[in-house]
């Protein structure tokens, strides 16, 4: 009997420590489960959080996104105007230098005492300026427009010098005159140069030619004479500065943005039994 109590003692100490060491493992699954549930809640709030702060982020670059759509629209406009008003400077910047031109023209003849002359060449160029200012308002001219102050121009300056050149225009049957604008009065110092510094110097026959052709997406104006030729025109014009030219190679320039070929190109035509030059001005229908 004393066996058998030791045996049940053994039994019921080792019933005993099995069920605290039950109790320890179900303590410890219950701190498991509380640490999972507790760890799945700051997950759930961290990715909450996320979440939220990636949807205000987003929104936020949109929102940003669209600012910037806004001001590089603008900036375009703002670079659009700009644009405009620097052609418009540089225009009106033009009309005066070529009316200074004119009036001293005039000048010449009443120095001269050719009061018929005078009174001829003020009639040509009161019409020539009522045409100007009636398109100051205007960056560019329907060619046709321009070819008709060019011919008014030219008409003036051989007046001036007594008829002492003749002159010339070609039309390309294939351009439309009417269809293309180009800028107002780009042409008239590259004429002037030519009558001025080519032809002018030159005894003899001096002959001026001005054409306009079509030429796929430009509209090609060669303005040829029969002067003194390129290196002597060069050497006289080397101590003086033409204001009317830097102004023109500065609207020029603005051109080359519609273009990628060369819009301007001088060609000295002497040779053993021919002098003179070539301008060749390519303008960009659009």
């Amino acid at each position: 009997m004393r066996h058998e109590v030791y045996v049940k003692d053994r039994e019921i100490e080792a019933n005993t420590l099995e069920l605290a060491l039950l109790n320890t493992r179900v303590e410890q699954n219950r701190k498991r489960t509380l640490y999972l549930i507790i760890i799945s809640a700051l997950l759930l709030f961290s990715a909450s959080l996320l979440y939220f702060r990636y949807h205000a982020k987003k929104k936020s670059n949109a929102i940003l996104s669209e600012k910037n759509r806004l001001i590089s629209e603008q900036r375009d406009t703002i670079g659009q105007m700009n644009k405009q008003l620097e052609k418009r400077m540089l225009r009106a910047q033009m009309n005066p230098y070529f009316i200074f031109n004119s009036l001293g023209s005039i000048q010449h003849l009443i120095s001269t005492n050719d009061k018929e002359g005078a009174l001829s060449y003020l009639s040509r160029f009161s019409k020539l300026l009522r045409q100007v200012l009636e398109s100051s308002v205007n960056v560019s001219l329907v060619l046709s427009e321009e070819i008709e102050l060019l011919k008014i121009y030219v008409e003036l300056e051989a007046l001036r010098f007594d008829h002492s050149f003749s002159y010339h225009f070609e039309i390309d049957e294939n351009l439309d005159i009417d269809a293309h604008e180009i800028p107002m009065l780009l042409v008239q110092p590259y004429i002037e140069n030519a009558i001025i510094h080519g032809l002018m110097p030159k005894k003899g026959d001096k002959q001026l030619t001005i054409s306009f052709k079509n030429i796929g997406d430009h509209i090609e104006c060669v303005i040829e004479d029969n002067g003194i030729g390129l290196s002597k025109t060069g050497e006289r014009k080397s101590n003086r500065i033409s204001r009317g030219m830097s102004i023109t190679e500065r609207r020029i320039q603005a051109l080359k943005q519609h273009s990628e070929r060369e819009l301007v190109k001088i060609e000295d035509l002497t040779n053993a039994d021919h002098s003179g030059t070539r301008v060749t001005i390519l303008i960009p229908k659009e």
